[in-house]
């Protein structure tokens, strides 16, 4: 594939193009109900924006390989997306009666199966991050890339990440802004932030193949990646509650504490936080290759690097 062929835009549909396809292989529709009802909230994916953040990240250090090297990164968190999406719809969550333009899964097959379908999908996104046909080629750095994307898709998952925020979305403890900026940054920001933290490591590790660092230096860096993505995602979710009905029943939108204008300059400023992490952590690690002489081809990934600075612009 010659991305540098490509507009920005036509690489986002393709991506999202390819997610489709390849998950109408991973869940055959055809065959059985079950497969019928795992693939159905799959249909329609949308700008698969978690994908897109985590390969643009693996783009801007290890260039076109980290990109095609992550692909099963990419399925897994938007896997894991869906599954969050496909319990928040659930009765006893949230009621949501249509989800990228067609009726929930609960209200297609029923609570209980909605409440399985979720936990499938969540079970198969940790299954395809170690799934691959070229086991007898792996190296032992593959099998520590997964086992770290593992690790941090699991902490944005579980009671650090969506789950809390569920739970204070449940508990209904929203009662001034700094309650909803967390229950942005644990339902929305923490999966980004993995997302981001997931590319970073198959940019160092699949695209320049480099040996690992000393641990305080890798922690450093992912630590840096997470908070990239997390301040995208707390904006996000900012632009979302804009476009919302704040006089809704019952809604837990950031306009209930502050106003439109107010909320716009505070989207404005975790955009411009999440950029201006991003050129910190790039010109860190440009920094450490050139000390080691492993200096990567950093022309070759500047196309990535312009395009996630773009998207990432106020």
């Amino acid at each position: 594939m010659n991305f540098s062929a490509m507009t920005f835009k036509d690489i986002q549909v393709h991506w999202s193009q390819q997610l489709e396809d390849d998950f109408k292989k991973l869940f055959p529709s055809s065959e059985n109900e079950t497969g019928r009802a795992m693939a159905y909230p799959l249909q329609k994916l949308g700008k698969c924006v978690r994908p897109v953040l985590l390969k643009m990240m693996a783009g801007c250090v290890g260039g076109d390989k980290a990109i095609l090297s992550s692909q099963r990164a990419a399925w897994a968190v938007e896997l894991a997306h869906t599954y969050s999406l496909v319990h928040d719809d659930l009765g006893c969550m949230d009621n949501g009666q249509e989800r990228r333009g067609q009726p929930c899964v609960h209200k297609v097959f029923g609570e209980a199966q909605g409440v399985l379908v979720g936990d499938g999908l969540l079970a198969q996104s940790f299954a395809v991050l170690c799934a691959d046909s070229r086991c007898e080629l792996k190296t032992l750095q593959d099998y520590q890339v997964e086992s770290l994307w593992v690790q941090i898709l699991g902490q944005a998952l579980g009671h650090q990440g969506i789950v809390e925020g569920q739970w204070m979305d449940m508990a209904g403890a929203l009662h001034n802004l700094d309650d909803v900026l967390v229950l942005h940054r644990q339902k929305t920001g923490a999966l980004m932030g993995a997302c981001v933290e997931m590319g970073l490591v198959a940019g160092l590790y699949l695209g320049l193949q480099m040996g690992f660092w000393e641990p305080s230096q890798e922690d450093l860096w992912r630590a840096m990646a997470k908070k990239i993505g997390s301040a995208w995602g707390i904006a996000f979710q900012i632009a979302d509650d804009l476009q919302d009905d704040v006089a809704e029943e019952g809604c837990k939108n950031i306009l209930n504490f502050i106003t439109r204008d107010e909320a716009y300059t505070l989207l404005q400023s975790y955009r411009v936080q999440a950029l201006e992490g991003l050129q910190v952590l790039l010109q860190q690690v440009d920094k450490q290759l050139e000390a080691t002489q492993q200096k990567p081809a950093v022309a070759y990934h500047m196309m990535w690097r312009k395009y996630f600075r773009d998207y990432l612009a106020p």
